[in-house]
């Protein structure tokens, strides 16, 4: 009878300490089954904001971000990033954090040289002033034009959805892109992963 109790007591023991390595097991499996489906979620978000290595869908072309340049205006960041394989748009502009304000850019000589007026007729349409400012500047990735530590830039834009951005860099030539925004609902995100300068 003792002996029988003993076995019943060790079985008693195995089995619970089986169980809880199931249980533990299975825990672990959901902690990590819940990180990875949270990743994913965070690529997939479009709060996330726009990164180098992403590629942008959008009216059948895919614009791949092979390299940004970051305007750090005191903490508020614009970022702009070279699509170098699309002849039509060259740049995308994020004019926000989280990537709900984009404009499709291309190089453009329409805006003369010196000073950016506050209002200027650009192909036909009277573009106002958005923006103007002085900031710091981190490049990251490839094909960047040459570009200084330092920059003043000028965005306009009209109720059309047309925008103008100058960005005059210090120690190197000034870049003037203008287009269009684009409606963030019109453009998917392929996320990429590379994360720029911290």
């Amino acid at each position: 009878m003792i002996i029988e109790l003993a076995v019943s007591a060790a079985a008693v023991v195995v089995a619970s300490a089986v169980a809880r390595a199931i249980v533990q097991r299975r825990a672990a499996q959901d902690a990590e089954r819940e990180k990875r489906l949270a990743a994913a979620a965070r690529a997939n978000d479009p709060r996330r904001g726009l990164r180098v290595g992403d590629v942008l869908l959008h009216v059948g072309d895919e614009l791949w971000l092979a390299g940004m340049i970051e305007l750090d205006e005191e903490g508020t960041l614009l970022s702009i990033f070279r699509a170098p394989e699309n002849t039509r748009t060259a740049w995308v502009a994020q004019l926000d954090d989280e990537a709900r304000e984009l404009a499709l850019l291309a190089h453009s000589d329409e805006v003369p040289e010196g000073h950016v007026p506050d209002r200027l007729p650009l192909g036909g349409r009277v573009l106002s002033l958005l923006r103007r400012g002085s900031a710091k500047v981190r490049g990251h990735g490839e094909h960047l034009p040459p570009h200084g530590p330092k920059a003043r830039f000028t965005i306009l834009h009209d109720a059309g959805g047309r925008v103008a951005m100058v960005i005059d860099f210090e120690g190197a030539p000034r870049l003037t892109l203008v287009g269009d925004r684009v409606e963030r609902a019109l453009i998917d995100v392929l996320p990429g992963g590379e994360r720029g300068p911290e």
